[in-house]
């Protein structure tokens, strides 16, 4: 069986790592999109022949006027795909396609040449997202190795660009029925008695401040944009980071909505739905919730599908503070009903006081179901198997939910851990600059056997 991973900046020395504990008789390949994780793979000991480039200037001379992928199982199409990436969608479309097609066709014949079985990496940028795809067109498998969130010390494989399905093992992994129910326990427990968050809430969770670790972050970027940009499309040039992202502008931001109270103070004593809104741009939002990644618009649309005595809680995600526009928040709040709530207001009393939780792909709906509210994702996840966590397409369902508030046959939030216990794997899945702990020899044991189990399974 040969496999291959795709670099992605800083978690590629811990997949490096985990490459080097895998147990399968083939061959491990690479795939890059940056001469510097190129060189770094050589200095390495990786063969030039084991990696396939995919840097601007690889894919220009390679151009290509043909990439079928519509056949595959996800309704994905070139467009798509380039609206997807936050860099692409702000360039010229026909560059996009033209793009995504020379790429396309080089992902492909690597794949085919190689003869490669699995393709392990993230799927953020438009090359993971496109190889995922063009796996599933060629009957080849894609995996995301991503935590699960609750705990966030657990990770499972995500099958595909989305986070709608966990690879489900075939083959029984040995774990005792008490030692699951412990588990199963103390995760629950952890939501229910001590509202644990995911572990990337912590790390983000600050308030944005001019000082030495945001002149420092501005130096790195600035180094990205001027020399890593020319070649490496899923980095964001110089005019991309002066003119669009603007993150250089967040203490700035912040301070600005404070003064002008753009923000309230939840009232508990009326009734409303929560919306929590996604840090942008962002895989949860742009990837796995594509189609709704207009979240004013989105949010439009869940007002004009609310009953009239219900306002609509926008809360903003504390991790964003500071990288919104004041018009963005402006727009908002022209929406009839809907209220902007302080990003620092508990999150968990807002989930208890609420008729409804909805988010497009949030933790927020997996929190609210552990604890036993109801809650509305509008992309398909993983957690949509635990009850009282739907997925609905179309938004006039909303009100329907309100009125009758049915309950659907899933799994308890007990039965839906069982689930995930026998399906996940212990360990931190992260960068290195993030969360250094990540290349300690523990969590790397810790992930290769998850690694190792995954491709046993699937030899069965």
């Amino acid at each position: 069986m040969n496999i291959c991973f795709i670099t992605c900046f800083y978690k590629t020395e811990l997949f490096f790592e985990i490459a080097k504990e895998i147990k399968c008789d083939g061959k491990i390949y690479w795939i890059t999109p940056s001469y510097k994780w190129y060189h770094w793979l050589i200095k390495k000991g990786i063969k030039p022949e084991e990696i396939l480039l995919i840097t601007k200037d690889e894919v220009r001379k390679n151009q290509s006027s043909v990439l079928s992928i519509e056949n595959n199982s996800y309704g994905l199409n070139l467009t798509s795909i380039a609206l997807m990436d936050r860099i692409l969608r702000s360039m010229d479309g026909d560059y996009s396609i033209n793009y995504l097609t020379s790429l396309g066709n080089l992902i492909k014949s690597f794949i085919i040449d190689k003869d490669i079985d699995v393709v392990f990496g993230e799927a953020t940028a438009a090359h993971e997202v496109l190889t995922s795809v063009i796996c599933d067109v060629l009957g080849k498998y894609f995996f995301n190795p991503f935590t699960v969130r609750i705990p966030s010390n657990r990770f499972a494989f995500f099958k595909g660009p989305f986070q709608s399905e966990i690879y489900q093992f075939k083959k029984q992994r040995g774990l005792k029925t008490d030692q699951i129910n412990k588990i199963v326990r103390e995760i629950i427990d952890s939501v229910v008695l001590y509202n644990q968050k995911p572990d990337y809430y912590y790390i983000n969770n600050q308030i944005p401040r001019f000082n030495l670790s945001l002149i420092k972050s501005i130096i790195v970027k600035l180094f990205e944009s001027l020399i890593e940009a020319k070649y490496d499309q899923s980095v964001k040039s110089l005019k991309y980071q002066l003119f669009i992202e603007k993150k250089y502008l967040r203490p700035l931001r912040y301070k600005i909505s404070n003064l002008l109270s753009v923000f309230q103070n939840a009232d508990y004593n009326q009734d409303f739905v929560l919306y929590t809104l996604h840090k942008q741009p962002e895989a949860s939002i742009d990837v796995l919730g594509y189609r709704h990644s207009n979240q004013i618009e989105l949010i439009r649309k869940i007002a004009i599908n609310l009953p009239y005595n219900v306002k609509l809680y926008v809360k903003e995600h504390s991790n964003s503070l500071g990288e919104r526009s004041l018009s963005f928040y402006r727009n908002l709040k022209k929406i009839p009903n809907v209220v902007l709530i302080n990003p620092f207001e508990d999150t968990r009393k807002l989930i208890e006081n609420s008729l409804l939780v909805l988010t497009v792909s949030g933790t927020v709906a997996l929190e609210a179901g552990i604890i036993g509210k109801k809650a509305i994702t509008f992309s398909k996840m993983y957690f949509n198997k635990i009850n009282n966590v739907d997925y609905i397409e179309d938004l006039t369902e909303i009100k329907k939910i309100l009125i009758f508030n049915k309950k659907i046959d899933k799994k308890c939030p007990e039965d839906f851990y069982r689930y995930i216990i026998q399906n996940s794997f212990e360990g931190t899945i992260s960068d290195t600059i993030s969360t250094p702990k990540v290349l300690s020899r523990e969590n790397v044991e810790k992930i290769a056997f998850g690694f190792n189990s995954l491709i046993d399974d699937l030899k069965v």
